[in-house]
């Protein structure tokens, strides 16, 4: 493989990969991951046929990574604590501060919910990628992408009116 391109995908796709992982699968191991997932690339990027966009196919060696971790620490994954910065970002106001606490608890949410629903929606509402792309990351039609978003919404939603947070 060309180094050259490799430095290429690194430069464009190594924060999203990253930024997916640990949104994916919680807690510290998201950097390992993520390394696992640029060896895989830099393994296999002459079996890329180009059928699809390159970044399609970076997703979904990404999820499938993340997939087989969580299966791989399913127990260690349950205990974990979950850290506040999984997708907060800092603030010191009042505001700042509720915000971070609702944040916690969708994050709480999104690892407590099955990884197909998490993936959508981490996906759709996060990455802020289209049903289209979701649904070739995925390999599963539109509609099921868009089913898994509103269940995983959903979930979400409840699992904030439990705690009496909306």
């Amino acid at each position: 493989m060309d180094t050259g391109v490799f430095q290429l995908i690194i430069q464009k796709y190594a924060g999203k990969i990253y930024n997916t992982c640990r949104r994916l699968i919680a807690g510290y191991d998201a950097e390992d991951v993520s390394q696992e997932v640029l060896i895989k690339i830099y393994r296999n990027i002459d079996k890329f046929k180009g059928n699809s966009d390159i970044s399609t196919w970076i997703y979904r060696i990404t999820i499938n990574t993340c997939r087989e971790y969580w299966r791989r620490n399913k127990d260690y994954v349950k205990i974990l604590e979950l850290k506040e910065d999984i997708i907060i970002d800092g603030s010191n106001t009042d505001k700042g501060i509720i915000d971070r606490e609702i944040k916690k608890y969708i994050t709480e949410a999104l690892m407590s919910m099955d990884m197909d629903k998490r993936t959508a929606v981490v996906l759709r509402d996060i990455d802020g990628l289209s049903y289209e792309d979701i649904s070739k990351i995925l390999g599963v039609p539109i509609g099921t992408v868009k089913s898994r978003i509103a269940r995983g919404r959903e979930y979400i939603k409840k699992f904030l009116d439990d705690r009496e947070l909306l």
